[in-house]
C-alpha cells in the first residue's frame, strides 16, 4: 500500500551488493486466506461499540507516516489546502472546470476530531505512538464468533483438497 520502497535486499549474488553493509533478503508472500484470522475474531453481533475520540498526530510520527497516514476521514478539502502541484490550475486544465470543494475520503497527519473509532483500531493508534487528548463518548456492542465455524470449516477443506481448483476455491 505504500507509493515507495521501503525495504532493500543486500546480499552476494545481487546487483548492487554493499560488502560494507548487513546481508539483508527480502521474501515475496502470495497467500490464501488471508482474512481467515480478522474473520475469525469476537465480531460485532448487536448493540454497537465505538469510541469518539480527539486524536493527535505527533509531528514525530510525520516521516514514516506521510506515505500512508493511519485512519483517513470524510471532509472537504478546500483549494487553499492543496500543495502547489495541485494547485498550479492542473486540475482546471484537465477537466476544463474550475476547482469544486466536495466532501473526500482523505489520509492526513492533521489531528482528528471527532474521529468516530473500534476500540482495537485505537489500541493500534496508540500504540504507534498517537496521542488521545480526548474522549467524547464510548458506545458498546455485542461480541461472537459468529463467522469462526465456517472460516475454520473453510480451511480445513482448502487444507484436505486434492487438486489447485480446490485448494484456491
Amino acid at each position: 500500500m505504500a507509493p515507495r520502497h521501503l525495504a532493500k535486499a543486500n546480499f552476494p549474488r545481487i546487483k548492487g551488493y554493499n560488502k560494507h553493509k548487513a546481508n539483508k533478503w527480502l521474501l515475496y508472500l502470495d497467500a490464501n486466506n488471508l482474512y481467515r484470522w480478522a474473520m475469525s475474531q469476537y465480531l460485532p453481533t448487536g448493540g454497537f461499540h465505538a469510541w469518539e475520540v480527539k486524536l493527535k498526530y505527533l509531528e514525530h510520527l510525520h516521516p514514516t507516516h506521510t506515505d500512508y497516514p493511519l485512519y483517513p476521514e470524510r471532509r472537504t478539502v478546500k483549494r487553499n489546502e492543496l500543495n502547489p502541484y495541485q494547485n498550479n490550475d492542473l486540475i482546471d486544465k484537465l477537466s476544463g472546470e474550475k476547482f469544486a470543494e466536495t466532501e473526500k475520503l482523505v489520509a492526513t497527519l492533521e489531528t482528528k476530531d471527532r474521529y468516530i473509532i473500534h476500540y482495537q483500531n485505537l489500541q493500534q493508534c496508540l500504540e504507534l505512538g498517537m496521542e488521545l487528548e480526548h474522549i467524547y463518548q464510548v458506545l458498546e456492542f455485542d461480541q461472537a464468533l459468529w463467522l469462526e465455524p465456517y472460516i475454520t470449516a473453510n480451511t480445513i477443506r482448502r487444507r484436505d483438497a486434492k487438486n489447485a481448483f480446490k485448494k484456491d476455491l
